[in-house]
C-alpha cells in the first residue's frame, strides 16, 4: 500500500505537469489528454481512482497524526480534481466502487455509527442501480454518464461472447480478438465510433481470457478471482476494528475488479490486480486462527546472539535474488519489442522510408506495425514498396484484415489482385465496404 501511495504521488505530480502543458516528454496523440504514464486517459483515471481509495482509508485511520490526515485529505481532493481534469467516467466508477466499500467498513467497525450500516448498504445498492440505469440510458431522466464508448463496449462484448461460443474449448489464441472482431461485429457497431474501427481487446478481462484460451483459461481466472473474494470475506469477518492497510488492500482490489469488467488487461493496472490478489490470499492464510502448537510452527524463527547477523544476511540476499532475476528476464523479453517500436518511431519522425521498412520487419514482427509502415512508405513516395510490405504482412498474419485494407487503397493493382483482395476482405471483415461508404460520406 505504501508503494501504491508513493507511485500515486508521483503520478499526481506528473498529471499536473500535463494539465498545465508542461510535460517534458514528447508524447504522440491527443494533446489535450491527461494520461500520466499510461498512454490513455481511461487507464490513468482508473489508477488515480485506486490511489484515492488508498488515501481514503488513511483519512479514516484512528491512530494517525493530524498533519498526516490533513496531507492525505489534500491529496485526495487533488486526486478528485485530477479525475475531473482527465474526464474519464471509468475513473469515477472505480473510485465509487472501492470507496463505498471503505466507507461501509468504517461504519461496520465503528461502535458509534454501527446502526447506519444497513441504511448505508441500501443507499449504496440503490445508487449503484441508478448509476447503471443512467449509463445504459434506461433511467427516466436524461443520461449524465453515458458516452458513445459505452455502446462500443456492448459491441465488443457481444462479439466476444459469440467468438467464445463458437470456440469454447480452445478460444482463438492470445491477442487474436483483433483478427476475429471484424468477422463477428454487428452492423450497429458502425454507428458507435471506435467500435467501427480496429479493436484489439474485448474491453472485459473475463471475456478476453475466454476468447484467448477458451474454457480452461476463463475458468482458471474465474476461480482465482473467486478464491480471492472468499479470502477477502474471511478477512472482513475477522476484523474487529478498522484496519486501514487491510481494508485499503481489499478496497483497491474491488476497484480493480470493477475496472476489469469494463476495460482491457492494461499492464500498469493488471499488475496491481494480480499482486493484490496474492496479498489478500496470503494475508488470510497467515492470519487464520491457530492453535498454540500450530502457531509456534508457523511463526518465523528468531535468531539471537552471535549468529543472528549471519542468519539475517542470507535472508536479505535471497529476498533480492527473485526480483533481480525477474527484472533481467523481463528486460530480455521486452527489449526486442521496445527496440522495434523505438526504431519505427525514429523512422517516422525522420520520414526515412528505408529505415521504416527495416523497422517494420524487425523481430518480433507485428502485422499491424507492418501495415502502418506500408501506408506511410507509400505516402512518402514509394507505393510499390508499400504494397509489397502490406502483402508481406498479409502472409505473416493471413487472418488479420488490416493489411488487406491497406492493399485495397493502392490504385495500381491488377484486376485479378483487386478481386482477390475484395474476396479476402469479404471473408475477414464483411462490413468493410459499408464502413468505407460511411467514412467517405463523412469526408
Amino acid at each position: 500500500m505504501k508503494a501504491l501511495l508513493i507511485l500515486g504521488v508521483f503520478s499526481f505530480g506528473y498529471g499536473f505537469l500535463q494539465i498545465v502543458n508542461f510535460d517534458p516528454l514528447p508524447w504522440t496523440g491527443n494533446e489535450t489528454w491527461v494520461v500520466g504514464t499510461f498512454g490513455n486517459p481511461n487507464f490513468f483515471s482508473s489508477f488515480v481512482a485506486l490511489v484515492n481509495i488508498s488515501l481514503l482509508t488513511n483519512i479514516f485511520r484512528d491512530a494517525i497524526e493530524t498533519k498526516i490526515r490533513i496531507l492525505a485529505s489534500v491529496l485526495l481532493l487533488y486526486g478528485a480534481y485530477l479525475l475531473i481534469q482527465i474526464g474519464s467516467t471509468q475513473g469515477f466508477i472505480v473510485f465509487l466502487a472501492g470507496s463505498s466499500f471503505v466507507v461501509l467498513m468504517r461504519i461496520r467497525t465503528s461502535i458509534k455509527y454501527k446502526w447506519a450500516l444497513f441504511p448505508s448498504i441500501a443507499i449504496t445498492f440503490i445508487g449503484t442501480l441508478f448509476g447503471i440505469l443512467d449509463i445504459l440510458q434506461k433511467a427516466p431522466w436524461e443520461s449524465r454518464l453515458y458516452k458513445l464508448s459505452v455502446s462500443a463496449r456492448g459491441d465488443y462484448w457481444r462479439a466476444a461472447t459469440q467468438i467464445f461460443g463458437d470456440n469454447p474449448w480452445t478460444g482463438v489464441g492470445i491477442d487474436a480478438f483483433r483478427n476475429w472482431y471484424p468477422i463477428y461485429r454487428e452492423p450497429v457497431s458502425l454507428n458507435h465510433g471506435e467500435a467501427s474501427t480496429l479493436a484489439d481487446a474485448a474491453h472485459n478481462v473475463f471475456l478476453d481470457f475466454a476468447v484467448s484460451g477458451g474454457v480452461a483459461l476463463f475458468s482458471s481466472y474465474v476461480l482465482m478471482v473467486a478464491f480471492t473474494l472468499v479470502a477477502a470475506i474471511r478477512i472482513i469477518k475477522r476484523l474487529e476494528s478498522f484496519n486501514p492497510p487491510v481494508i485499503g488492500l481489499i478496497g483497491v482490489w474491488i476497484g480493480y475488479q470493477v475496472q476489469s469488467l469494463i476495460s482491457i488487461n492494461q499492464l500498469g493496472l493488471a499488475t496491481w490486480g494480480w499482486v493484490f490478489s496474492g496479498l489478500i490470499i496470503g494475508f488470510e492464510i497467515l492470519h487464520r486462527p491457530l492453535q498454540n502448537a500450530e502457531l509456534s510452527e508457523r511463526l518465523p524463527k528468531i535468531h539471537t546472539g552471535r549468529n543472528s547477523s549471519k542468519a539475517k544476511n542470507p535472508q536479505k540476499l535471497s529476498s533480492w535474488v527473485s526480483p533481480l532475476v525477474g527484472a533481467i528476464l523481463g528486460f530480455c523479453l521486452v527489449w526486442p519489442l521496445m527496440s522495434a517500436h523505438i526504431n519505427y518511431n525514429t523512422a517516422m519522425k525522420n520520414a526515412d522510408p528505408l529505415l521504416l521498412l527495416n523497422a517494420a520487419n524487425q523481430f518480433p514482427k507485428d502485422a499491424l506495425r507492418m501495415s502502418m509502415a506500408a501506408e506511410s512508405v507509400s505516402l512518402m513516395g514509394f507505393p510499390r514498396d508499400g504494397y509489397d510490405l502490406a502483402k508481406q504482412a498479409s502472409i505473416f498474419d493471413p487472418n488479420f484484415s488490416v493489411p488487406w485494407k491497406i492493399m485495397a487503397t493502392f490504385p495500381r493493382v491488377s484486376e485479378e489482385e483487386k478481386k482477390q483482395i475484395q474476396e479476402k476482405l469479404n471473408e475477414l471483415d464483411p462490413l468493410f465496404n459499408e464502413a468505407e461508404k460511411r467514412r467517405l460520406a463523412l469526408k
